[in-house]
């Protein structure tokens, strides 16, 4: 019984973790959002990202500031999945964790850099919370202890209809209409 108790809190620790997390308006225009905290790998974020969708859209996902941290990311606290699985900094020939070919707080620059922990999910409409675990962060020297803060940055991007469907439908009505003239009377 005991296991069962145990096995079950571990199964549910994610639920109750992000739900205990303070909720943050985001917008879904592709603005990037940072988040710097202290905690340790297997913490979630204090902070949740809520957001409606109107239609589908894009939930981008990214580490930044010095490279290596990794994430499981959450939706409505259901994980949606990880990001990357990339090298540390120590081991890819950086000078140390602020070498300048490293570290960038250009969350563009981070987002276009393979070396950085990345994912991109696609959402349904509807209303979204993303909560965020870390899973690995970096050391902050060769051989050293981990930093004791985890960097993440998210944006939101709703995925406009392409506008092939406008005409498609412009292009039935007008056959529609074609149709209906052609009719004898």
């Amino acid at each position: 019984m005991r296991k069962v108790l145990i096995a079950a809190a571990v199964a549910l620790a994610p639920f109750f973790m992000a739900q205990s997390a303070s909720a943050v308006p985001i917008s879904t225009d592709g603005t990037w959002f940072q988040a710097d905290e202290f905690h340790a790998p297997g913490s979630f974020f204090a902070t949740t990202w809520d957001f409606t969708c109107s239609d589908s859209c894009t939930l981008d996902v990214s580490d930044w500031a010095v490279i290596s941290d990794l994430f499981e990311v959450f939706d409505n606290a259901l994980s949606i999945g990880l990001t990357s699985i990339v090298p540390s900094w120590d081991v890819l020939g950086c000078t140390g964790a602020f070498d300048p070919a490293c570290f960038t707080t250009d969350p563009d620059a981070a987002w276009a850099d393979a070396r950085y922990s990345k994912a991109s999910f696609l959402l349904s409409a509807g209303f979204h919370s993303i909560s965020i675990l870390t899973n690995f962060i970096p050391p902050t020297s060769v051989g050293g202890g981990q930093f004791a803060d985890s960097t993440v940055q998210l944006r939101v991007n709703e995925v406009p209809l392409p506008a092939a469907f406008g005409f498609l439908a412009v292009g039935l009505a007008g056959l529609g209409v074609l149709g209906r003239r052609r009719k004898p009377a």
